[in-house]
């Protein structure tokens, strides 16, 4: 938040910046796998339901964090809730989500 122009740089339309590469960016991929490196040691551990693939449970957090931050520096938030107030409970309940039952992770799964 003290360094909103960093969080342009690493998430802008990479698109505007020039070519890329067909699997995506380095950086990209630099970024996001300790993430998924995170769910899969959760899955093992038993703290997320293992019926998801990582990377779906992983791109479900990277997303949400990403809109969150997107909704405050944009100025987007909804009125009287402060997003970075209710940031850390909003990542917690995800998280928790996903550490439902097989079943319910199963029904998440595609078609």
């Amino acid at each position: 938040m003290a360094n909103p122009h960093l969080y342009a740089i690493l998430f802008s339309d990479r698109s505007a910046q020039g070519p890329s590469d067909v699997d995506g960016p380095r950086e990209v991929v630099e970024t996001y796998r300790p993430l998924v490196d995170a769910v899969r040691r959760g899955q093992r551990a038993g703290q997320l339901g293992s019926a998801s693939d990582p990377e779906v449970i992983a791109l479900s957090v990277r997303g949400t964090a990403h809109g969150l931050v997107s909704l405050v520096l944009s100025g987007n938030e909804p009125p009287e809730l402060a997003v970075a107030d209710c940031y850390e409970r909003v990542l917690r309940a995800l998280v928790t989500g996903w550490r439902g039952s097989e079943e319910s992770a199963a029904g998440l799964a595609a078609p």
